[in-house]
């Protein structure tokens, strides 16, 4: 996660025991000072004066552990993420609800009883975010506020949540998302060839030597539209124009194993 010239860093499933996500959990990369500097073999380039510095983890995570506690570890995940202003927002798997780490007095703050309604990042565009929601996974649009009193008392957190619409239908995320720049967002979606598919040479399951992508461009959007702008209606986000572009990946000679499929499917 970047923050102006600084970038974040955190585990996604904190380990007690074993790299690479053991301690620490959560660090610093700021880059305000630093410089890119040539090789002195004349060969490629490298940074300097930047370096990782560790910062405090999220206090809702579990630091220390009785003997027994290792004989069955917590499971912690982190299932979704977003930065507003100069606070970085982050829900678990766990009930702990939401924490900002506020970026300037490098402090964590509880925000809300409830987890952030999106899942994995949700990026911002304009005066929305656009994320996943965590039910059916279509793609929703949240207005986004932190807000404190005074330095003496934590941020409160405030969350809209409005539906994506293309003619009057919700907008399906497919397996993949992706948020562009200039009000742009895409979804992939992949299927295989059924007229391309073979049994791998161990005869324990099918490998595809093509796979169809779908890939959904939705263009810039606006807030309200007409739904907006009547009296007792929610207001709803419309996607403006949308195009699709269908791809074939295919290889005549190797097969994709489940691995690569795996790659390409992230």
């Amino acid at each position: 996660m970047a923050v102006g010239d600084k970038v974040y860093a955190m585990s996604k499933s904190p380990s007690w025991i074993a790299d690479p996500d053991f301690p620490p959990w959560f660090e610093l990369l700021d880059l305000s000072q630093s410089k890119v500097v040539a090789a002195t073999t004349g060969r490629g380039y490298h940074l300097e004066g930047c370096s990782w510095i560790k910062l405090p983890h999220p206090p809702c995570i579990p630091w220390k552990l009785c003997p027994v506690d290792y004989t069955l570890l917590p499971v912690v995940i982190v299932m979704s993420y977003m930065v507003i202003d100069a606070y970085i927002l982050v829900s678990f798997n766990q009930p702990w609800g939401t924490y900002a780490f506020d970026t300037n007095s490098i402090k964590w703050h509880k925000v809300d009883d409830k987890k952030l309604p999106s899942t994995g990042c949700a990026a911002p565009h304009g005066s929305v975010f656009l994320g996943l929601s965590k039910d059916n996974r279509p793609i929703n649009a949240y207005r986004i506020n932190v807000t404190t009193s005074d330095k003496n008392h934590d941020p409160c957190l405030s969350i809209v949540v409005l539906p994506v619409k293309y003619m009057e239908h919700e907008v399906d995320a497919g397996s993949c998302f992706f948020s562009l720049e200039d009000g742009l967002f895409c979804s992939l979606n992949f299927s295989l060839d059924s007229n391309s598919v073979i049994l791998s040479k161990n005869l324990d399951f099918f490998q595809p030597r093509r796979i169809l992508e779908n890939l959904s461009n939705r263009e810039h959007f606006t807030i309200g539209g007409s739904r907006g702008n009547i009296v007792g209606c929610e207001p709803e986000v419309t996607v403006c124009n949308q195009w699709e572009h269908a791809f074939k990946i295919s290889c005549s000679s190797h097969e994709f194993s489940p691995f690569a499929f795996a790659i390409l499917s992230i």
